[in-house]
């Protein structure tokens, strides 16, 4: 069985002209995001044994304020430069080429591959994934190889926003 928790940066800094995106910083409602998710997800029972995040601020800075919320203690956190504005397609090479040790595997990355990775692995159209978004979806498979949408279950889509 191999889980999968798929996760938008929180809100940012509107980009700026003369500024490069990849600098941008969460806002204090995004900061406010990733604290809830964090609390969210220390109700789990699901701690990954791997982090995969982009090197960007915005994705950096939600996993800083996500993590002490989770208590997560025995999670490899690896940026991954690949990650950063990454299609569906390369992110579905990222996760098909996983360790097979690993049975829980986040990612945390940015619109619009992440939207389109959770409409790719779920049963239903995903209209939105907004700012702060977590997928969760397990899958009855011994390898990373094997992920397919025929054989996700999705556990949940979360947002900020929902109690």
């Amino acid at each position: 069985m191999k889980k999968l928790l798929i996760m938008r940066h929180a809100k940012t800094e509107s980009a700026e002209i003369f500024r490069s995106d990849f600098v941008r910083n969460l806002t204090p409602n995004g900061v406010s995001q990733a604290l809830k998710q964090g609390k969210f997800l220390s109700l789990l029972s699901f701690e990954p044994q791997k982090i995969l995040v982009s090197p960007s601020n915005r994705t950096i800075q939600t996993l800083e304020n996500l993590l002490p919320e989770t208590q997560w203690e025995n999670s490899i956190v690896e940026v991954k430069d690949n990650l950063y504005h990454c299609n569906v397609s390369n992110l579905l090479k990222i996760i098909n080429t996983a360790d097979d040790e690993i049975s829980n595997f986040m990612l945390i990355g940015h619109n619009f591959g992440m939207l389109e990775l959770v409409q790719h692995f779920s049963n239903e159209y995903i209209e939105k994934f907004s700012t702060g978004s977590m997928a969760m979806f397990e899958f009855d498979v011994a390898n990373w190889s094997e992920v397919e949408p025929e054989n996700a279950n999705q556990i949940y889509l979360k947002t900020p926003l929902d109690d």
